[in-house]
């Protein structure tokens, strides 16, 4: 933002700047608070995000209609009262982007989403929003009854939803994990949203590309016994071209693991082999890289030895983690209790 200070509050017109031009911004009144009409901006506004949110404020508190524009065409918007949200809104989907164009629409009261609230998606800007990919009810701003929830990474590509119940906003009981309205995970809540027994669960960074599996027990929200980590091809999805995993006790992992970065992809797997004390790594491990799924072949390509306390320690081989070709950058270094003494590639 460019403006200017007096006596240390923003004072006047302030401008909004992103790549060099004009945004959005409004007025500062003399106390250092927004006044009259504003253009922000969306908080992960980028090149993929033009989001803009324009309204007016009155002494720094939103008042009246607010409009949601995205590349300078309306999208959405509502009522504020009070500084609180009111009426019939249409919000944007928190990962918004031109691959992702989700909106989310509902009624707000007093500031509280309520009643039904719908979650719509199309498939480019020059259509409607018609696609309805979630939905559930509202009570007092909580989520009630049966909800069907989107995946914060959903697109096109990676249609991935959460089927179940919510009591005053938690889940409980059986929930599903879908994937193209197939079933592909899932398991229980106990009261309290406490994950317990047998569950399947999809790694953070779960696409179309990185189809990441995690299988295993809860009891009592905290992971026990042996769990399995499985990677399938984006091309068959019964060809599992990765299968790994280890031990937890008490929710901490022990003993021998077999892991895969989190930058693996359909094409190139990074594997980890190593052991675990206490939760943390320990001793030698090793790290390989496999490109050819179809005959499970992998590669050496770098690891060392990581101290007591979990921290690298002595000479280490790493990969760059490229998800193209990680081969291409074997970083070659010498640590001392996690810290990098000296650096070559």
């Amino acid at each position: 933002m460019e403006g200017s200070y007096k006596d240390g509050k923003k004072v006047g017109q302030w401008v909004l700047i992103f790549n060099n031009q004009e945004k959005g911004g409004g007025c500062y009144n003399d106390e250092g608070l927004k006044n009259g009409c504003w253009t922000e901006l969306h908080e992960k506004y980028n090149e993929q995000c033009q989001i803009s949110i324009k309204g007016q404020y009155i002494n720094g508190i939103k008042s009246n209609s607010w409009i949601i524009t995205y590349q300078d065409k309306h999208l959405g918007g509502g009522d504020y009262e009070e500084s609180q949200k009111t009426g019939h809104w249409i919000e944007v989907y928190e990962n918004f982007n031109d691959r992702c164009q989700i909106i989310l629409e509902g009624e707000y009261i007093k500031g509280q989403k309520s009643g039904q609230w719908i979650t719509k998606l199309r498939e480019s800007s020059v259509e409607q929003f018609q696609l309805i990919i979630g939905q559930g009810n509202y009570k007092d701003g909580l989520k009630i009854g049966e909800w069907i929830d989107i995946d914060l990474n959903y697109e096109l590509t990676n249609q991935i939803t959460y089927c179940g119940e919510y009591q005053n906003g938690r889940k409980l009981g059986f929930w599903q994990i879908k994937q193209n309205q197939v079933v592909i995970g899932g398991g229980v809540y106990l009261l309290g949203a406490i994950k317990d027994g047998q569950w399947v669960e999809l790694d953070d960074n779960f696409s179309d590309l990185c189809q990441i599996f995690y299988s295993g027990q809860y009891k009592n929200g905290i992971k026990n016994g042996d769990w399995e980590i499985k990677m399938r091809s984006k091309n068959n999805l019964n060809d599992i071209i990765f299968q790994g995993g280890g031990k937890y006790l008490q929710g901490v992992q022990i003993g021998i693991w077999r892991e895969l970065s989190q930058n693996s992809w359909n094409d190139c797997q990074i594997i980890y082999e190593g052991s675990y004390e206490n939760g943390k790594k320990y001793g030698k491990w090793d790290t390989y890289v496999q490109q050819d799924s179809s005959i499970q072949k992998k590669t050496l390509e770098g690891g060392g030895q990581y101290n007591i306390k979990g921290l690298k320690d002595g000479p280490w081989i790493d990969l760059s983690e490229s998800i193209w070709n990680p081969q291409q950058s074997l970083i070659v270094q010498k640590f001392q209790s996690g810290l990098s003494l000296k650096n070559s590639s």
